[in-house]
């Protein structure tokens, strides 16, 4: 019968296991059971900060504070390899990416004044929508109540970025087309690629051949036709016939949102927007005195500074290897970072300034919050501005720099090397000179050295005011 219900004669010695070796009150292996009204002791459930942040990374918004956190130091990185390269130029002249290295650290050197306007150009450089005609345009957004000028101004928003950022755009699609094009099977590739040529064949002579803006997106429906009456279904009938579920796929797909991108960005869509636009009481009453032309002119002015572009030169030739294999790696740190800071999820302002100033060869990074709010003495939240300013000076060291402007005056913390500590008193006093010879008042001023450098979210906590609302993931 014992056989038959599985009952089998215990183990001989185990009969008081459980009174000799009893579950201990404090056992932390075993987790409690939720008792709102009894708390004993703290339990083997692992506290998970992020989790109570509420941060997702199957999210869009969740990855960027996961890649944020994990970014390299930009301004450690490339200082020191601008500072290591710059001594090996003689040696590799003959090389073409020393000679990129040269002619930016040649553009490096400044006075005062020069150092000050291109700190200027690099700000206005920065960011797109930083100017004044943005800047009223936030605070329409902000006071009005109207949720159709809400909208009508997010449309118009959106079709000025795809307006002055389609030529890049056109760059990419060129691009993403020869990629498709070297993962097809032979009996696609060549047919395929006589689309290419056409396509590229036709911007080039409206390249060579207009120089007006709006001549420049008019031309732009012939392109925008070859894409989607012979590119797109091309590629269409290649996924039928073939079922490549692969590589070309996951190319279409971005050359699909980037298609959709530069057919938006047409000049005749923006000045319906803005003529929409105008026919509010509210947004007219600000921009009565702009035209269209005002923003076609403000569309051509955005192509970067000579800095920018050298610079991105210089990144493009270190990432296919030009300066080494042992330096690929740093410059894919370098793009990543380059990258995490102008997502469209980066709140702040970002450029790099370097400069070889009085004899003293620096690199620095400035991130600027134009909408930072803090409390004021009557505990009313206060309109300021908020810069953290991160330089390496050659031989010296690395210091970091936070400035907060208020209506009172402003708050300074500097963080030096240790090495510097005797000369405390005159970096104070220095700047404090500096400060009251601008025509400002300091409320505060804090001197520390500098154990380890200040992160991001530190300095500006309200990257993460979206944890909550920014949940997609595509």
């Amino acid at each position: 019968m014992s056989e038959i219900l599985k009952v089998n004669t215990p183990t001989s010695g185990y009969e008081n296991a459980s009174r000799t070796q009893p579950i201990s009150v404090n056992n932390t292996n075993v987790q409690n059971v939720v008792d709102m009204t009894k708390v004993t002791r703290s339990d083997g459930k692992s506290g998970n900060a992020e989790k109570e942040l509420g941060l997702k990374y199957d999210s869009n918004f969740g990855t960027f504070l996961e890649i944020l956190r994990n970014t390299p130091n930009i301004t450690e990185i490339l200082s020191e390899m601008l500072f290591q390269m710059g001594g090996d130029i003689d040696i590799n002249s003959k090389s073409n990416f020393m000679l990129e290295i040269s002619n930016l650290l040649n553009g490096m050197n400044f006075t005062e004044e020069s150092l000050l306007n291109f700190i200027k150009e690099q700000s206005v450089a920065s960011g797109k929508f930083n100017n004044n005609f943005f800047q009223n345009i936030q605070n329409i957004l902000e006071n009005t109540k109207s949720i159709d000028l809400q909208l009508e101004i997010m449309n118009f928003v959106k079709t000025y970025n795809d307006v002055s950022s389609s030529q890049s755009t056109l760059k990419n699609i060129q691009s993403l087309l020869k990629n498709i094009s070297s993962y097809m099977t032979s009996n696609y590739k060549q047919p395929f690629e006589n689309i290419i040529d056409k396509f590229i064949e036709l911007n080039k002579f409206n390249t060579v051949n207009t120089t007006d803006i709006a001549n420049t997106y008019g031309q732009q429906t012939e392109l925008t036709n070859i894409l989607k009456n012979e590119i797109i279904p091309f590629l269409g009938n290649y996924i039928k016939n073939t079922n490549n579920m692969g590589k070309v796929r996951d190319l279409i797909t971005i050359l699909t949102l980037n298609i959709v991108k530069y057919e938006n960005g047409n000049i005749d869509k923006l000045e319906t927007s803005f003529n929409r636009l105008m026919d509010f009481r509210d947004f007219k009453q600000v921009f009565s005195d702009i035209s269209v032309d005002d923003l076609k002119r403000m569309i051509t002015m955005e192509t970067g500074t000579d800095f920018s572009k050298q610079f991105v030169e210089l990144i493009k030739s270190g990432i296919k290897g030009e300066g080494g294999w042992e330096t690929k790696s740093a410059f894919q740190e370098i793009m990543q970072s380059i990258l995490v800071n102008e997502s469209v999820y980066m709140p702040l302002s970002h450029f790099l300034v370097p400069a070889n100033i009085a004899g003293r060869t620096m690199f620095s990074e400035i991130w600027v919050d134009p909408n930072h709010k803090e409390k004021n003495e009557k505990g009313q939240k206060e309109n300021c501005k908020r810069l953290l300013i991160k330089f390496n000076i050659k031989d010296i060291g690395f210091f970091d720099l936070v400035i907060t402007q208020k209506q009172s005056g402003i708050d300074l913390q500097l963080y030096y090397p240790e090495k510097l500590k005797k000369n405390e008193n005159l970096i104070k006093k220095d700047i404090s000179n500096i400060i009251e010879k601008n025509g400002m008042s300091l409320k505060t001023f804090s001197l520390n050295v500098l154990l380890k450098q200040k992160k991001l979210e530190e300095i500006f906590p309200q990257i993460y005011e979206r944890i909550n609302t920014v949940d997609v993931k595509i």
